[in-house]
């Protein structure tokens, strides 16, 4: 196995609960792709330093690389600045769907 098959970005998905015009809750996935979650990037968001309301939002755009999320058609990029636009609902989704596999939820 070449290693950097281990180096390739990773795919994830994500359900999203929206509310449609009726009221009622449908899901939908969203495709997102984030680097490899190693020792060094995640030494790289532990020296993050912002405000509390734009640590999750600022570690989401240090590991995400692409998602198929779209405006008009056309697709968006992850930044910081479309990260900070969202609701932080959406962003714990995100960030669950990409740490989940690094940190396991403990069995209770």
């Amino acid at each position: 196995m070449e290693l950097e098959l281990l180096q390739k970005d990773r795919k994830r998905i994500v359900q999203l609960p929206i509310e449609n015009e009726n009221g009622e809750i449908e899901t939908f996935d969203l495709a997102i792709w984030h680097k490899p979650i190693t020792v060094d990037l995640l030494n790289e968001i532990d020296q993050v330093d912002c405000p509390d309301n734009e640590t999750l939002a600022t570690h989401l755009s240090l590991v995400m690389t692409r998602w198929d999320m779209t405006e008009k058609g056309k697709p968006v990029k992850p930044t910081l600045k479309v990260l900070l636009a969202q609701e932080i609902e959406f962003l714990i989704l995100l960030k669950n769907a990409i740490f989940e596999p690094v940190y396991p939820k403990k069995a209770t």
